[in-house]
């Protein structure tokens, strides 16, 4: 098994992505540090698959061999869907320059002045 090794490659596959981002520091934090825990989450549900299948096909080696090399090939496109999902939860919680409200403009409008003092009209 390679788990460590795609691990590994997943960790670095983050930290390209956070060199190519324009995103803040914290952002690019929380990236970084959700690699690790994707990485072992992948690999889990693949050693979990790979279980169930060799349970089911005891006999049957080429199914579970196959089984075991596809989950294999699956195991980064799974890995990056899920740091994807991290990206959208980010861009939900994370407020950019441009999201910020600007003050309304109406054109033509003419501001009222505020009355001062204490008089009564």
């Amino acid at each position: 098994c390679s788990g460590l090794r795609m691990a590994t490659i997943f960790g670095a596959m983050a930290v390209g992505l956070v060199l190519l981002i324009e995103r803040p520091w914290w952002d690019k934090l929380i990236i970084l540090i959700s690699a690790l825990p994707i990485a072992l989450f992948v690999n889990v549900i693949r050693i979990a698959v790979t279980s169930i299948v060799h349970w089911a096909y005891q006999g049957n080696e080429t199914v579970i061999q196959q089984v075991h090399d596809y989950a294999g090939y699956a195991m980064p496109i799974l890995a990056l869907g899920l740091l994807w999902f991290v990206l959208a939860i980010l861009d939900r919680l994370t407020l950019t320059d441009t999201d910020r409200v600007a003050p309304i403009y109406i054109p033509g409008a003419i501001p009222v002045p505020r009355k001062r003092g204490g008089n009564a009209d």
